[in-house]
């Protein structure tokens, strides 16, 4: 009768772990308490995942090695933004991004353009031809590359982690 017990009960947990897995989120995120953070692309994922250490769980919405201005989302990465506890993008980089964020608020959300503002780049020499930066006509989007910049954006995730996460916040 033992053996019928133990059977059953590993029955009942393979089950439990089955149904879990049917959420289109991170189970492991959503019952251990950790922050579900959804970025729009590396820099920003890498900075969510410094930040908030072992208390967030990320999710990078650009596969490494893609380009990040042509990102087309699944619709599983639409409902990770529904269901997110924080997004970080830049408004305009990735026009996807922007609809389904616009569509499916989550609940706390950075567009880092907010806290960094985008700098025009200088106008050409002459001669020396366009600008690398004009199909960026609010300026140069690429804020990752300054660490001062970055360094400000990463102080608006914890903010926003903070707001996102009351418990985890140091008094």
């Amino acid at each position: 009768r033992s053996s019928d017990l133990g059977t059953l009960a590993a029955s009942a947990l393979t089950l439990a772990v089955s149904l879990t897995g049917c959420g289109s989120g991170d189970p492991s995120a959503a019952s251990s308490g950790k922050v579900e953070v959804v970025a729009a692309f590396y820099p920003f994922a890498f900075i969510a995942q410094q930040v908030g250490g072992d208390d967030v769980t990320v999710v990078n919405l650009t596969k490494p090695g893609a380009e990040p201005h042509d990102l087309e989302l699944t619709p599983r990465q639409v409902t990770a933004i529904s269901e997110a506890d924080l997004a970080i993008y830049l408004k305009g980089f990735q026009p996807s991004v922007d609809e389904a964020i616009q569509q499916n608020k989550p609940a706390h959300m950075l567009e880092v353009s907010t806290v960094v503002p985008l700098t025009r780049p200088a106008p050409p020499e002459e001669g020396e031809g366009e600008s690398p930066n004009q199909a960026h006509p609010s300026g140069d989007p690429h804020i990752w590359l300054d660490p001062t910049k970055l360094a400000t954006v990463a102080r608006a995730v914890g903010d926003q982690l903070a707001a996102a996460d009351a418990r985890h916040t140091a008094g």
